[in-house]
């Protein structure tokens, strides 16, 4: 079974839309971590993807990601088409 993946620059620009949409819309992101210590664990989490990425663990860094913040509150909200099709793929298939 062939796994899809997504290139570093999408996954890279996919990361930083997340970021900020999570820094734009959560009422207080920075409550447990300090601004600039979210931020360099995102850069690590950035360089950490070297050519591409697959679905699975792309969602794995956004979880991550989500975890900085140490609120329970927040999670990507999984819509795309190309994660929801990997994930049944792996037998996820409770995911509409």
């Amino acid at each position: 079974m062939a796994q899809s993946f997504i290139s570093r620059s999408d996954a890279i620009d996919d990361i930083d839309f997340y970021t900020k949409t999570l820094e734009d819309v959560h009422y207080n992101p920075f409550l447990f971590i300090k601004k600039e210590k979210f931020f360099t664990e995102v850069e690590m989490i950035k360089k950490s993807i070297i050519d591409s990425i697959s679905v699975n663990k792309f969602l794995i860094l956004l979880y991550r990601i989500s975890g900085l913040v140490k609120d329970g509150h927040n999670a990507p909200y999984i819509v795309q088409p190309v994660i929801i099709e990997e994930l049944k793929k792996n037998n996820s298939s409770h995911i509409n």
